[in-house]
C-alpha cells in the first residue's frame, strides 16, 4: 500500500500539557483547518466525535466507528505527582489548567517549542497497524513473550564500545521527549488516543518546566524571571558507621548543593521539585538532572549580560550538540545518523502530514528506542565508596534506585554524601577510563527487572508485552520490507541467548520488534550500535524532532559558543565548563566531576 493511500489521523494534539482540551477560537480554527486541506468535516464541539480506526482482526482493515468519551479536567492531574490514567479519547469542551505541565504562551521566554502543545504518539508506517505481530490467540501471545522475555536475562553479558553513562544520558533524552502514562494493566490502547505528555522535540522542558513564570519553585529564590537560576538543593551528611562514614571529604560535603530541589512540607519532603518526577527515579539520571542544573547556572554566571531566555538557549544547543554529535552516533551508527541529517525517508514532516506539530511514532517509543535496556550493567564503580572493591553488594546498580526519592535514601530526607558519583566513571575524557556499557544485544541482566525482589517479573517481559498487546507492533520482517531492508535469516535469529524459545515457537519467521531490533544490533553490527532498522529509526526521528524545530541547533544562531576541545561540544565539555566554574554562585567549591576524590 502506497503511502500517500493510507488514511493517517490528525497528528495534532488538540489537548495542552494538561491533557484537557482548551476551548480556544485559534485551536478550533486551526483544526477545521485541518480537515479542510483533508477533505473532510471537522468535528462538531460539544459532541461525541467519531474516530475512524483500523479493526486489526482483518488484513483488509475493515472500519469501525468509536465515540469518544469525554473527560473532566479533574481526571488529569500535574504530571509532577501523579501519573494519570487516560480516558480512551478526548473532546473539544474543557478550558486548560490556568498552569499547565508543560510550555505556557505567557512564558517569559517564548519560543516555538515553548509554545507548541504535546504531541500525538503515532506510526511510522500506519499501514502496517493492520498486521501486527500476534499468533491470533492473545493468551498464546501473552505466554510466548514471556517467554521470550526470560529467556533474554542472563547472568553473564559482554562489554560493549560505549561510555556507561550513556546509557542513563539515554534515558535523560527519553523523558525529553516521551510520556505515556497509560496504565500497563489496562487492554489495548487505540493509537489515536495515546497522547505524548512531553513536547516532542529536545528542549529541555523535563528541565525547565514552563519556565520561570509559570513554575517559579523550579528556579532559585531571589533571581528573577529575566535571568533565572536554576534552583538546586543540599545533600545529607551520613553517620561514621555508614559506608564511607569516616572519610574527611565525606563529611565535608554535608549541605552542599548536590541535590535535586526537595519539598520542605507536603507528602513527603523527600520528593524532589522537577520538570519531570521521573528523573528522581534512579540516583544516575537524577545526578545527570542536577548536573543540567548546574550546568545552566554556570553559563548564566559566565555571562551575567545574557537574558534568561539567550542562557536557556545556549544550554539547549549544546545539549543538542551533544545529542546529535556524540550520543547518536555512539548507539545508532555514524551512517545512519549522517543519513538522517541528508535525508529523512521515514519520518516526513510537512504540511498536512503532521499538521504544523510534529508526532512521536511508537515504532521508536515502543521499540526501536528501548535498545538502553540491554546496556545495563548490574553492577558499577559509582565512586570511591561504592564499588566493586568495596564489595558486590555496594557496587550493585539496584542501590541507584534505593538512594532517590522514591527509594527513600534508606530514611534519610536528602541525598546522601557518600553517594556523590564520580563522573569520570561513567563518562571519557574526565582524568579515568570510564566503564563501558554492555554491548546493544539481544540480552538483558538478570538483575534487571520490575521490582526489586528476584522473583520480580523481568523487565524484557514487560516491553515485549507492552509493544504488542498496548502499541500493536508489526513484526521486525514487516518493518523491514516496508523499509526495503534485507531482513535477518532465520539462522541469525535462533543464534544466542533466546535462541531456543525463538526456534520452538518459531519466531524467526514473525519476530516481534524490539526483540528483532536488538537481534539485529547483535548480528549486524557485534553490539557496538544499532542495525540498519533500529539505527535508522532512531536517527531519523531524533534528528527530524530537531530539525523541525526552528529555534534548534540546526536552524537558529547560538547566543554564546562554549570551549569545546574537538570539533562538536561534547560531555565531556560540559564538565569541564561546569568545573571551571566551581565555588561561583551555587556551584560548589569540590566542582562537579568527581567531588568527593
Amino acid at each position: 500500500m502506497a503511502l500517500d493511500q493510507v488514511d493517517r489521523p490528525c497528528r495534532r494534539s488538540p489537548c495542552d500539557r494538561t491533557g484537557v482540551i482548551p476551548q480556544s477560537e485559534d485551536s478550533r480554527c486551526k483544526s477545521q483547518a485541518y480537515h479542510r486541506r483533508r477533505g473532510k468535516k471537522s468535528p462538531q464541539r460539544g459532541r461525541p466525535t467519531k474516530r475512524r480506526m483500523i479493526d486489526s482482526s482483518t488484513a483488509s482493515g475493515s472500519v469501525r466507528w468509536e465515540a469518544a468519551s469525554r473527560i473532566r479536567e479533574s481526571a488529569i492531574p500535574c504530571l509532577s505527582g501523579l501519573r494519570p490514567r487516560l480516558s480512551r479519547s478526548f473532546t473539544m469542551d474543557h478550558k486548560p489548567h490556568a498552569r499547565s505541565h508543560g510550555y505556557s504562551t505567557e512564558n517569559a521566554n517564548p519560543t516555538r517549542s515553548n509554545l507548541q502543545k504535546p504531541g500525538r504518539f503515532g506510526l511510522l508506517f500506519p499501514e502496517l497497524a493492520a498486521v501486527p505481530w500476534t499468533t491470533g490467540d492473545p493468551v498464546q501471545d501473552d505466554a510466548i513473550l514471556r517467554e521470550l522475555g526470560a529467556a533474554m536475562h542472563v547472568a553473564e553479558r559482554k562489554d560493549g564500545t560505549i561510555a556507561a553513562g550513556f546509557t542513563y544520558f539515554g534515558q535523560f533524552v527519553d523523558h525529553d521527549m516521551t510520556f505515556d502514562p497509560t496504565s500497563l494493566g489496562e487492554n489495548a490502547v487505540d493509537v489515536d488516543d495515546l497522547v505524548n505528555f512531553r513536547t516532542p522535540a529536545l528542549d529541555l522542558d523535563s528541565m525547565y518546566g514552563s519556565g520561570p513564570r509559570d513554575q517559579p519553585y523550579l528556579y532559585q529564590r531571589g533571581t528573577t524571571t529575566a535571568s533565572a537560576l536554576m534552583l538546586v538543593g543540599p545533600v545529607q551528611g551520613v553517620p561514621p558507621a555508614a559506608p564511607g562514614g569516616g572519610d574527611a571529604q565525606v563529611q565535608a560535603m554535608d549541605g552542599q548543593l548536590y541535590d535535586l530541589p526537595r519539598m520542605a512540607d507536603g507528602l513527603s519532603e523527600k520528593t524532589a521539585v522537577l520538570g519531570d518526577k521521573r528523573n528522581d527515579e534512579n540516583l544516575i539520571v537524577a545526578q545527570l538532572h542536577r548536573t543540567m542544573l548546574h550546568f545552566h547556572n554556570a553559563v548564566s554566571l559566565k555571562f551575567p549580560e545574557l537574558s534568561f531566555a539567550d542562557v536557556r538557549k545556549v544550554v539547549t544547543h549544546h545539549y543538542q550538540q551533544i545529542v546529535l554529535h556524540e550520543y547518536l552516533p555512539a548507539v545508532a551508527g555514524p551512517l545512519n545518523v549522517e543519513n538522517a541529517l541528508k535525508e529523512l525517508k521515514h519520518y516526513l514532516i510537512g504540511p498536512g502530514y503532521l499538521a504544523s506539530s510534529p508526532y512521536m511514532p511508537l515504532e521508536f517509543a515502543g521499540a526501536a528506542y528501548r535498545f538502553g535496556h540491554s546496556m545495563v550493567r548490574p553492577a558499577y564503580n559509582f565512586n570511591k565508596v561504592f564499588n566493586f572493591a568495596a564489595g558486590p553488594q555496594l557496587a550493585d546498580f539496584r542501590l541507584a534506585f534505593t538512594f532517590t526519592g522514591d527509594g527513600g535514601f534508606l530514611g534519610g530526607t536528602r541525598y546522601p554524601t557518600n553517594w556523590l558519583l564520580d563522573w569520570r566513571q561513567m563518562f571519557d575524557g574526565l582524568g579515568a577510563p570510564a566503564q563501558r556499557a554492555f554491548a546493544i544485544d539481544a540480552a538483558l541482566t538478570d538483575r534487571l527487572r520490575i521490582g526489586n525482589s528476584d522473583d520480580s517479573p523481568f523487565l524484557a517481559q514487560l516491553n515485549l508485552v507492552r509493544g504488542a498487546k498496548h502499541y500493536k507492533l508489526p513484526s521486525g520482517q514487516a518493518v523491514a520490507a516496508r523499509m526495503g531492508i534485507a531482513p535477518l535469516t532465520g539462522e541469525q535469529l535462533i543464534t544466542g541467548t533466546a535462541g531456543e524459545v525463538v526456534m520452538k515457537h518459531q519466531l524467526e519467521h514473525q519476530t516481534p520488534l524490539w526483540f528483532y531490533i536488538l537481534k539485529e544490533a547483535e548480528v549486524l553490527e557485534g553490539g557496538k550500535h544499532l542495525g540498519p532498522i533500529g539505527g535508522t529509526i532512531v536517527a531519523e526521528v531524533i534528528v527530524g524532532l530537531i530539525k523541525d524545530d526552528p529555534e534548534s541547533v540546526l536552524n537558529a544562531g547560538t547566543p554564546r559558543a562554549l570551549p569545546m576541545a574537538g570539533t562538536h561540544f561534547t560531555m565531556t565539555d560540559l564538565f569541564n565548563f561546569v568545573e571551571s566554574m566551581k565555588g561561583q554562585g551555587n556551584i560548589p567549591a569540590a566542582g562537579v566531576i568527581n567531588p568527593l576524590g
